[in-house]
């Protein structure tokens, strides 16, 4: 009898200490949800829609699927992160990596899990996690109404061991209808836009194929992201071992970390990404940054925001609905009859120029064509590495930049935005 009191005791306790948790983390990630970097991140993932791949930003993490969140008694003891994926997208990850192993699951047969093993799938477990339930979980994320204009890309990092038949099938019924394909056997085209893509109904871009087979090639974009960790100099050099700070910022080039124990201990991890270097690589335009264990309110993701200050946009202003590039380079947000300068952007050349007239915010297209002729469009910086390039020609003037919620309050959208991928 003592005993079941004991047991019973210890089973209320626990209960007591699980319920504790779980409201903290619940309570935890609502105010994330609801915070200035949260903001600023998702608001900031709009900016570069209309800009080519090469030139865009992608939040990334490395074995994305490694994370405590699916950890169980027999898989990801020793994991590269903390967060689920479905956490890593609320957060604003949009480049995931997933490494697929055709191997031994728990149904006493071989399937496709997510391993953090070799290439002879040494270090995988029967416990590892089926791909199908990953791709489920980003499916649901995708699929949801005010997710629309949110395009994703994955990296399958290939141990299937030519069982590419099954992996399709798991990706198609997934994704099917979400998945921009390749031309028969073709890298990913860096000049094509999120819009571009995104207007097609399309949400997914998938990269790693060999070309293996014609409905693999139609699939997966071969070959790999070009990688360059330990090489990468920062701003204002923006230069790595085999590349020039132009062809950092108009293609896709990534570096990572790898916080595990295993290759801290055992392997040659990369450098570490710290806050300074996140912040030269997003004020250099380097496209793809991961970060690792990615934490809430990481001192990563607020070195990732190169746009807003601290506490802008105004979240319940009645009269600021228009934007300005401050003499810190930051974002404001301002009442558009305010008189300002404007920036105007050749969209060909990436050249900033500033009128010497001021005016309301709604003159600013008339004012650039008016000044610097038909090649120049009022513009609002769509990354880290135009917002320095506007910077260094307003010679510490503020200017307007054509960025805005007019249309609804807190949807800050740029000029070129395509309205008809918003959720309204």
């Amino acid at each position: 009898m003592r005993l079941i009191i004991v047991l019973l005791a210890n089973i209320r306790l626990f209960i007591s200490i699980l319920f504790m948790l779980l409201y903290t983390s619940t309570v935890s990630a609502g105010a994330y949800s609801q915070s200035w970097l949260n903001r600023a991140i998702q608001l900031q993932i709009k900016l570069d829609i209309s800009e080519p791949l090469g030139r865009s930003t992608f939040l990334y993490t490395h074995n994305s699927y490694n994370s405590k969140a699916y950890a169980n008694l027999g898989s990801y003891w020793d994991p590269n992160h903390q967060l689920s994926i479905h956490q890593q997208l609320e957060y604003g990850i949009r480049a995931i990596e997933l490494d697929t192993h055709w191997t031994l699951g728990t149904r006493a047969k071989k399937e496709i899990l997510l391993c953090h093993g070799t290439n002879k799938h040494t270090g995988c477990s029967i416990f590892d996690r089926q791909l199908t339930a990953t791709l489920k979980e980003i499916s649901n994320w995708l699929r949801k109404p005010n997710h629309r204009d949110q395009l994703l890309m994955i990296y399958l990092e290939d141990h299937l061991d030519g069982h590419y038949q099954e992996a399709l099938a798991a990706l198609n019924q997934s994704f099917g209808d979400l998945i921009y394909r390749p031309s028969n056997c073709q890298t990913l085209p860096q000049t094509v836009s999120k819009q571009d893509i995104l207007q097609q109904g399309k949400q997914v871009i998938l990269v790693g194929g060999n070309c293996a087979t014609p409905a693999w090639s139609s699939t997966v974009f071969k070959d790999h992201w070009t990688t360059e960790n330990g090489s990468f100099s920062g701003y204002p050099l923006c230069t790595t071992k085999r590349f020039s700070a132009m062809e950092v910022a108009n293609q896709l080039i990534r570096i990572y970390e790898d916080a595990t124990w295993l290759t801290r201990h055992f392997g040659n991890p990369p450098p570490t990404i710290t806050p300074q270097v996140m912040q030269n690589a997003v004020n250099c335009g380097l496209g793809l940054v991961g970060a690792e264990p990615l934490k809430e309110f990481d001192p990563r993701l607020y070195a990732a925001v190169w746009s807003w200050a601290t506490d802008e946009p105004k979240a319940n202003s009645t009269d600021q609905h228009c934007a300005i590039q401050g003499k810190n380079g930051r974002f404001y947000s301002e009442a558009c009859t305010n008189h300002y300068p404007y920036s105007c952007r050749n969209r060909q050349t990436n050249h900033w120029q500033i009128t010497t007239n001021e005016g309301s915010w709604s003159q600013g297209e008339h004012q650039c064509k008016q000044a610097f002729g038909p090649n120049y469009q009022f513009d609002v910086p769509r990354s880290g590495y135009q917002n320095l390039q506007l910077l260094n020609e307003t010679s510490s003037k503020i200017v307007w930049v054509n960025y805005q919620d007019q249309n609804k309050q807190g949807m800050w959208l740029p000029g070129d935005y395509p309205m008809d991928l918003i959720d309204e």
